[in-house]
């Protein structure tokens, strides 16, 4: 594909929609303000008030120019929002029922919305930086973005496929990038760090006729600087950016990660098969944990919370590796080779001794008060991660006071249109709104598309 960094320009350029962030869900908001628009194709779906709903529609109009909020009524799912759990009825129906039906909705040519989709690296965004070797979580339909099925992608680019199932992320990356290409949206992609995000009132000769509300500085790789201005942005940037940290002392020692792939890297140095440390009772720690234990080292695995228990949302039949290091947590009193569980228990510092020879020392904390120092090869503290938006300096964009989380406090938007509540002509999208999987994305990004074209109208 071509890096579009290459083709530099200077001086203001005008978009009417800037999106910040080139993962999936920036990539498919590309996809539909491109011209392909999604459409009710008339077939019946397994919830029968969703069909009456939905039948009720005027089958010349997108579900862009339907009432999103009458056809999410009553929808039940696993996504955090009405109009994701919607698109993913229509797109997956059955699917928690075990059906494998075909999607309720088809892409027809449209018109087009001028815009540009920014990504600090390859499309994909944080899939591209992944542990490549681990199983998505999700089924590989569920990975889909519009346009272009995962099953007939992979028969093309591999040759074969094994049908709807867990994928290496490896594959998944490739998908990402894969689609941009195939789905002619290179055009619209633009490698760069969003630095600043700012109000606009002004006037600029340039684009007199152009309503501007944000100016949007951005800076490449080179050290080159660009800046658009725009109608309206969406800020779809994920939220790995930034891992969680401890604050502790020794943190920052040149053993200690906060990334699964950084801990991949010492595993493979690590010959004389010398006890890890794994902090985080979360799925990335466990990936750890499983990591350590493939390649014969010794695992310390410390978590906070004494009673630990994976999602509901993955049975033990499609995770079977989760469910076991669940169980290694939860039976500590009990022996597993390779693997010593300290429920309960906080780390506390982290320190260097020469006597004569390097050792890394780790102390730990129970919540009665018990310590125990540790003698370990690597550390990898697994804790989760924030999204950086320091290009933003406005506060208060939170349901809650505080720094975002996808989890504890996601953007406050608009459960409908996906606009801030706070910040007219800003919109976002994916894990930073609280949609942390593939599969519920493109209702906020339907949402996103049918109110930029109401606005963008007006």
């Amino acid at each position: 594909m071509k890096d579009h960094s290459l083709s530099w320009k200077t001086g203001p350029i005008y978009k009417e929609v800037v999106i910040i962030g080139n993962g999936p869900s920036g990539l498919a908001l590309s996809y539909i303000l491109s011209g392909r628009w999604p459409y009710y194709n008339g077939q019946p779906h397994p919830d029968p008030m969703l069909t009456l709903r939905l039948q009720s529609l005027s089958r010349s109009h997108s579900l862009l120019e339907q009432d999103l909020a009458f056809l999410s009524q009553g929808i039940e799912g696993r996504g955090s929002s009405a109009v994701g759990s919607l698109l993913d009825a229509m797109l997956h129906p059955g699917a928690d029922q075990g059906l494998d039906l075909d999607p309720l909705i088809e892409w027809r040519c449209h018109k087009r919305i001028d815009h540009v989709v920014i990504g600090k690296g390859p499309p994909g965004g944080a899939w591209q930086a992944m542990d490549s070797n681990i199983l998505t979580l999700s089924l590989s339909s569920w990975m889909e973005l519009p346009g272009m099925r995962f099953e007939e992608w992979e028969k093309e680019a591999y040759s074969n496929s094994k049908g709807n199932r867990r994928v290496r992320v490896s594959k998944v990356a490739k998908y990402y990038q894969d689609y941009v290409h195939k789905q002619r949206l290179a055009r619209y992609q633009r490698r760069g760090l969003v630095t600043s995000v700012t109000r606009y009132d002004e006037v600029i000769n340039d684009f007199s006729d152009k309503k501007i509300n944000w100016k949007i500085e951005v800076e490449d790789s080179f050290g080159r600087k660009l800046c658009y201005y725009s109608r309206c942005v969406v800020l779809a940037t994920g939220t790995n950016d930034c891992p969680n940290r401890l604050g502790i002392s020794g943190e920052n020692l040149s053993w200690v990660h906060h990334d699964l792939k950084e801990l991949e890297k010492e595993l493979v140095e690590n010959k004389e098969k010398e006890p890890m440390l794994v902090v985080g009772a979360g799925l990335s720690a466990s990936d750890a944990v499983l990591a350590c234990r493939r390649s014969g080292c010794h695992v310390y695995h410390v978590f906070r919370r004494p009673n630990v228990a994976v999602d509901k949302m993955l049975p033990p039949s499609m995770y079977p590796e989760y469910h076991k290091v669940q169980e290694m947590m939860l039976n500590h009193h009990e022996t597993f080779p390779g693997y010593t569980a300290f429920p309960g228990y906080t780390l506390q510092e982290m320190t260097e001794e020469y006597n004569p020879e390097k050792r890394k020392l780790v102390k730990i904390e129970s919540i009665s008060g018990d310590s125990a120092v540790l003698e370990v090869c690597s550390a990898a503290i697994l804790i989760g991660s924030r999204p950086n938006l320091d290009f933003f300096k406005h506060k208060g964009i939170g349901v809650f006071e505080g720094e975002i989380d996808s989890r504890s406090n996601p953007i406050d938007i608009d459960p409908f249109t996906y606009e801030l509540r706070s910040q007219p002509f800003m919109y976002a999208l994916g894990p930073i709104t609280g949609d942390n999987l593939v599969r519920y994305i493109l209702g906020g990004v339907t949402a996103v598309a049918a109110h930029l074209n109401t606005s963008l109208n007006s």
